[in-house]
């Protein structure tokens, strides 16, 4: 009976162990990379068959100097024809969309040139974003509102990118700009974009300056997003510079705003920062309630990577507590979840390295995009 209790209580150590630490990331390598590889090789195959290599079915035959020289409209056509012609429904839609985007930017507005990079920025498209982006300061030149934004854009997509120099220099062009501006829930994105940028770079002393800078304008205004993001932030950078209990209260301040179910996206989230935080000072009930409240907030907005880590955590938590065999089901359902949506581990991988971006609403979005994705061509100017 003894070794039978023993060996299991050994192997969920190693694996809280494993968790815990780098070693999480090479066992998900080990035990998923092969799954990757032959998906990619699946991938290959069929780019090749169909000359497919983005998500509108763009054919590799079509030329790629005569391409630069397509006008917008031109690309947009050529690549619908061939939709129609392969009968691809989604990629037909997408393309649709793409035509409907370029017939407009020919206005050549800032607001036309800000929607078409949102639409390639969704497609994962960075450099075609970026492009827009610029064209839509350009144009804007002498609408401080119209520079800010475009300015504020580059820094979120030189910041997806992993490019957070970048990104600090874009988000500090727009700053000046956006407080020049009458628009006072601007500023507040802007500064919010910087602390994530700082916070990305490991410089959370800074990052806090900023989110306080955020919430301080986002409560003056009453806008409740900016308000909860910054509380979110906050509670985040304590919380790797150690400080715990600051960590929890912003949590908690940031659960108090956002009842509504509109903010579900946030608050699964902030149930993760918050257990982690519990945990980490040992207060393990706490934790437990609030990483189960995580998965249930998970299940209902999709976010897959989330849902695992509240798995995770509850396991290691209820193996603290002497709860080993349902610790060590949590930690099966982790590795269950992982496994059934094998498709994200490079995200995951990159969450891995990135743990600042473990608070995206779906993997791979932006922490902006939760409240822009209905915005992006609603401007408040």
């Amino acid at each position: 009976m003894f070794i039978f209790f023993v060996l299991p209580f050994i192997q969920i150590e190693k694996t809280i162990r494993e968790v815990n630490g780098l070693g999480f990331k090479e066992m998900f390598k080990r035990k998923f990379g092969s799954i990757r590889r032959r998906n990619e090789n699946k991938v290959k195959e069929a780019s090749t068959k169909t000359g497919e290599h983005d998500g509108l079915g763009e054919s590799s035959g079509i030329d790629k100097k005569r391409r630069k020289e397509l006008t917008e409209p031109e690309k947009c056509e050529k690549l619908l024809q061939e939709a129609l012609e392969k009968g691809d429904e989604r990629a037909t839609s997408k393309a649709c969309i793409r035509l409907q985007h370029a017939y407009k930017i020919t206005d050549q507005t800032p607001k036309t040139c800000m929607a078409l990079g949102h639409d390639y920025r969704k497609d994962g498209k960075k450099e075609a974003a970026i492009y827009h982006y610029e064209k839509a300061f350009e144009i804007a030149r002498g609408d401080q509102f119209y520079e800010a934004e475009a300015l504020r854009w580059l820094g979120h997509t030189y910041r997806e990118a992993g490019d957070n120099e970048k990104a600090i220099v874009y988000y500090q062009r727009a700053l000046p700009m956006a407080e020049a501006g009458s628009n006072r829930i601007q500023v507040a994105e802007v500064f919010l974009g910087l602390a994530h940028a700082y916070e990305s770079n490991e410089q959370n002393e800074i990052a806090i300056d900023k989110y306080k800078m955020a919430r301080k304008i986002a409560k003056e205004h009453e806008s409740k997003w900016e308000e909860i993001e910054a509380c979110r932030g906050l509670g985040k950078a304590y919380r790797k510079l150690g400080d715990n209990d600051a960590a929890q209260w912003y949590f908690l301040e940031a659960l108090d705003i956002a009842p509504e179910q509109s903010y579900k996206k946030s608050k699964s989230t902030i149930y993760l920062g918050l257990a982690h935080t519990y945990r980490g000072n040992g207060e393990y009930q706490n934790a437990i309630e609030n990483y189960k409240m995580a998965v249930k907030s998970t299940q209902e907005n999709g976010n897959v990577f989330e849902e695992m880590s509240a798995y995770i955590g509850l396991g290691c938590s209820l193996t603290k507590i002497g709860q080993i065999k349902e610790g060590k089901e949590y930690l099966e359902k982790a590795e269950k979840t992982a496994e059934k949506q094998w498709d994200i581990l490079p995200v995951v991988l990159h969450t891995m390295n990135n743990p600042e971006l473990t608070h995206i609403g779906t993997v791979g979005r932006a922490p902006e995009e939760e409240k822009n994705e209905n915005e992006e061509e609603t401007y408040h100017h």
